[in-house]
């Protein structure tokens, strides 16, 4: 049950704002740890990764990948007929799964004894928190440690603002019917995903990259490459520093875009658009705090310690730290440091996915920022066919590439690109957690054929 707040000041232990993946996570340790609890979200439990991001592509990447091999069934002697889209029977499958999660949210919040307050935060210098409520009330509240999962908020350039409608990666899971052509402006993971989905929807795609290169520093080149070789492959056309200098939707609504080309100029013309937006950390409300941020968040080590006493921030906005992921890791680093434990987790070692046909995970340093750190590296690389469990399941495109130190064996990073990658990628975080390095994940044990094996049977190649 949503609580009111009354005048007179209530108090906790812990006051987490933000109830998104993180803030949601905080809450449920610091209960589960005995620690009176509030948590107040101004929007919609869940936040953006629930609502807006990575779960409801998630739950159209599975409806793609049905599509995918449904036509790849034949040659296994399936014969498959009638396949026939339902955009907007999909949409409301995925708007009710994703309401039923965040009402079983709600429920293990209120099952732990977290107070939930749905209103507008704002945090004083005194950490008392004013809350304003959708129904005109208003109350405070105050503790002894506030937790601040305010996460962040999506910006449209300023050349789309004047648009009345544009797709963004916010809105487009929720469409009624697929654009015939659709020109994606972004290089970005979330770019990609959008590309890879529409194109296998069957929209026209055109993917313009403001960089010379997809999915920039996010992964290892050898990822970028395969990725590109991928969309291609899909008929989905990519250009390369790319300038959007104007755009306008003309009377019979055709979306005109004035772009540059490398040194050419050209106009675009083209039935939809989508936006991926520039994402900025959400401080509505933290004014009354003396925190220090920069133009990407806030400033805060891996425990979440800002320059405030007893105020710490997770996730998104803080600096450097912008993925569901990594909310996760630093809510429960957080709880703890609140608690006295010690835990330490390297930024570094917060597994990442993203969600294409076939999905990329990364964990730890990629090659390249590996050989700058002075690193002498070595670097195995095996390809997914050579695992019996992904070659009888024809998932065969793709590869893991693991990066060690050659003296010491020390596991310095690991990407994979493939089908189940972000399932993949954990046991090699796991084992770095406990400490283990390229020895350890060689005598990782697994059941005869499975997927999981081929983490292990890629440090086969390290070792005498």
């Amino acid at each position: 049950m949503e609580n009111e707040v009354q005048q007179e000041i209530r108090s906790y232990d812990v006051v987490v704002i933000g109830g998104g993946v993180g803030g949601y996570t905080a809450a449920v340790r610091a209960a589960n740890a005995g620690l009176k609890t509030a948590l107040i979200e101004r929007i919609q439990l869940g936040g953006a990764g629930v609502n807006q991001g990575c779960i409801p592509i998630q739950y159209l990447y599975k409806n793609v990948q049905f599509i995918k091999e449904c036509a790849q069934a034949k040659k296994r002697g399936l014969i498959i007929k009638g396949i026939e889209l339902d955009l907007p029977r999909m949409m409301r499958d995925k708007n009710q799964k994703i309401r039923k999660y965040i009402a079983g949210m709600k429920e293990r919040l209120e099952d732990r004894g977290v107070d939930i307050f749905m209103g507008t935060a704002t945090v004083n210098a005194d950490k008392t928190v004013e809350i304003a409520m959708g129904n005109g009330i208003e109350g405070r509240i105050k503790a002894e440690s506030i937790i601040l999962a305010t996460g962040s908020t999506g910006r449209i350039p300023k050349q789309y603002q004047s648009m009345p409608e544009v797709l963004t990666d916010e809105n487009a899971h929720d469409l009624v019917e697929i654009p015939p052509e659709l020109v994606i402006i972004g290089s970005g993971g979330r770019a990609c995903e959008y590309a890879t989905l529409f194109s296998m929807l069957g929209s026209k795609v055109v993917l313009f990259v403001g960089e010379d290169h997809l999915l920039s520093s996010e992964v290892d080149g050898a990822i970028q490459e395969a990725v590109e070789q991928n969309l291609l492959a899909m008929q989905v056309d990519i250009h390369y520093n790319v300038t959007v200098s104007d755009v306008f939707e003309d009377s019979l609504g055709d979306i005109h875009l004035d772009v540059k080309l490398g040194s050419r100029d050209k106009m675009i013309i083209c039935s939809d658009i989508l936006v991926v937006k520039e994402r900025c950390p959400n401080l509505l409300g933290l004014s009354g705090l003396d925190l220090k941020v920069k133009n990407d968040g806030v400033i805060a080590d891996f425990s979440g310690i800002t320059s405030v006493p007893g105020v710490y921030a997770i996730g998104d906005l803080v600096s450097g730290m912008a993925s569901a992921s990594a909310a996760v890791a630093m809510a429960i680093q957080v709880v703890d440091t609140i608690t006295g434990k010690q835990r330490t987790l390297k930024n570094q070692w917060i597994p990442k996915a993203i969600h294409l046909l076939p999905e990329i995970a990364v964990v730890g340093m990629s090659e390249a920022e590996a050989r700058q750190n002075g690193y002498p590296v070595k670097v195995d690389r095996i390809n997914l066919a050579t695992n019996l469990k992904l070659y009888l399941d024809d998932a065969t495109t793709g590869f893991v590439k693991i990066i060690s130190d050659v003296d010491s064996g020390e596991l310095l990073g690991v990407c994979i690109y493939g089908e189940g990658a972000a399932e993949l990628i954990s046991q090699a975080q796991a084992i770095h957690a406990m400490g283990g390095g390229i020895e350890d994940l060689k005598r990782s044990l697994h059941a005869y054929p499975a997927a999981s094996a081929v983490l292990s049977e890629a440090t086969l190649a390290f070792l005498k």
